[in-house]
């Protein structure tokens, strides 16, 4: 049969290895993401703590409503959502909280990359922009979980295991 040739078989074998190396990778690239951008949305929601008057001046200016809701609201789900992202816990809830501030961050601070949808033409226009990191972070989180290192998936183990011993 053609499909069962030694050469075929050959490259089965070599991507079925790379699948598997690789594989093993992505809740380490995970876990490596969630430290460093979990650490800085933790700093930055600290940061707007430290100077919220500028925080709810600043979203005045940009004509945000309840500016003053808002900006201690951004502040405890940066604050909240960096130390979730650190330890892995209660990663998808709080990484879609995330990825919703990352949103509205774009969207109001950076409206010519969505007018007329340029950002489709030229992608650099929206991954240059500062937001970017974090928005791609805790939209991976948000769709993928937080890996295998994290207390999600601690947790989930242990629920597991209990439940195959009842």
């Amino acid at each position: 049969m053609y499909f069962n040739t030694p050469w075929i078989n050959t490259v089965a074998s070599i991507y079925a290895r790379m699948v598997f190396l690789f594989g093993n990778f992505q809740g380490l690239l995970i876990f490596f993401m969630r430290l460093a951008w979990g650490h800085q949305f933790f700093l930055s929601g600290l940061n707007r703590f430290a100077h919220i008057d500028s925080v709810i001046e600043s979203f005045k200016e940009t004509h945000f409503p309840l500016p003053f809701l808002s900006s201690y609201g951004s502040a405890i789900v940066e604050i909240a959502g960096g130390l979730a992202l650190i330890f892995g816990f209660a990663s998808h809830l709080f990484a879609f909280l995330l990825t919703i501030g990352m949103f509205i961050a774009y969207v109001s601070n950076y409206p010519g990359v969505f007018s007329y949808f340029r950002f489709l033409k030229d992608p650099s226009l929206l991954v240059m922009q500062p937001p970017f990191p974090f928005f791609i972070t805790s939209l991976i989180v948000t769709i993928f979980g937080p890996g295998k290192l994290s207390l999600d998936a601690w947790i989930k183990h242990l629920l597991q295991k209990n439940n195959k011993l009842d």
